[in-house]
């Protein structure tokens, strides 16, 4: 739903998009199950859509070989654009997650924040 064929045949569409993903599903899903890490915070989230989606498995990553994998104890913070999540939310209307939890922060990088840091 989210980057759809549109998304896909875009210049970052499929040769890099797919291969970007995939490794970050997979180191995700091994901190997840060697690490314990229970939250994923996704500065500049964009499109991602980690907390409705389950993984594919591989050797590198499976907490059961050949299976989907789920993070059941999870919790998803997405950053962006207010403008962002006014397109995304939606699209994602109806969908079940598959994490804990997925919290969704409005925020603006360069006109937001005390230091000025976006903007230096």
């Amino acid at each position: 739903k989210l980057a759809g064929s549109e998304g896909m045949a875009q210049p970052m569409g499929a040769w890099i998009l797919v291969p970007r993903t995939r490794r970050g599903d997979d180191f995700l899903v091994r901190r997840y199950r060697d690490h314990g890490a229970r939250q994923l915070v996704l500065l500049g989230a964009g499109m991602d859509a980690r907390a409705f989606r389950a993984f594919a498995a591989t050797e590198d990553s499976a907490l059961v070989d050949g299976a989907m994998v789920t993070l059941p104890e999870l919790h998803v913070y997405e950053v962006d654009q207010p403008t962002t999540f006014d397109v995304k939310e939606p699209l994602l209307a109806g969908e079940a997650l598959t994490v804990a939890s997925r919290t969704t922060v409005g925020y603006d990088f360069a006109t937001q924040g005390g230091d000025g840091w976006a903007t230096s």
